[in-house]
């Protein structure tokens, strides 16, 4: 929380070393207070169907800049851009 208040700028990836998705982009945070609250709730259903537990507010959404992506590198290696 504090490095993402200090900094929005932000980098997602799978697990995986063979199939590879690489996210880079501004993590906006979604709260009570600026979010649909249907998707507040959304979001701990999941959330707690998964984990067990509630995790309440806020969350944070990924907003891509550009997305990297490869199964078979470097043939099938693909760019993204988004404006």
């Amino acid at each position: 929380m504090r490095n993402l208040a200090a900094d929005a700028g932000i980098t997602v990836h799978c697990e995986s070393g063979e199939t590879v998705v690489i996210i880079e982009g501004v993590a906006e945070r979604i709260d009570d207070e600026t979010a649909d609250p249907a998707l507040v709730e959304r979001l701990d259903a999941a959330y707690e169907g998964k984990y067990g537990i509630e995790h309440g507010t806020p969350f944070f959404a990924v907003r891509p800049e550009r997305v990297f992506a490869w199964s078979d590198y470097p043939t099938d290696a693909t760019r993204w851009r988004f404006d």
